[in-house]
């Protein structure tokens, strides 16, 4: 399973850019993730999910056309729970991801913020 936290409602390009991560960001890390990944390759079916707010500064559904299933406004328990126990987690430049991404054993995919990064997170 992939996991995206694709932070949105509280910020946008305008508010907040430090810490705005673009759809076009996510597409391109997501396209990586199934062009290089063995079992995408075998046809073996993956799950990618999306968990994001329902707000956004950008549309979210152009993630369905790369396969993907989006989550809105999920509890915070059920969120962190799906960053946690994901086979491959992509984190937003956010205390909110970066908290389970630390309790996460698979590959954590950072994108450089407030925090440090894990030794063993790609970046």
């Amino acid at each position: 399973v992939l996991v995206v936290h694709a932070r949105r409602g509280d910020i946008t390009p305008c508010r907040r850019p430090d810490r705005y991560l673009t759809n076009d960001y996510y597409h391109n890390l997501i396209s990586s993730f199934k062009r290089n990944i063995t079992m995408y390759k075998q046809n073996k079916r993956i799950s990618i999910k999306i968990l994001t707010e329902a707000y956004s500064f950008e549309n979210m559904t152009s993630f369905e056309g790369l396969g993907c299933h989006i989550h809105c406004d999920m509890k915070l328990s059920a969120m962190w729970k799906e960053m946690i126990v994901a086979d491959v987690l992509i984190i937003s430049k956010s205390s909110f991801s970066f908290v389970p991404a630390i309790f996460n054993t698979g590959k954590v995919i950072y994108a450089p913020s407030q925090h440090k990064p894990h030794k063993s997170w790609n970046w």
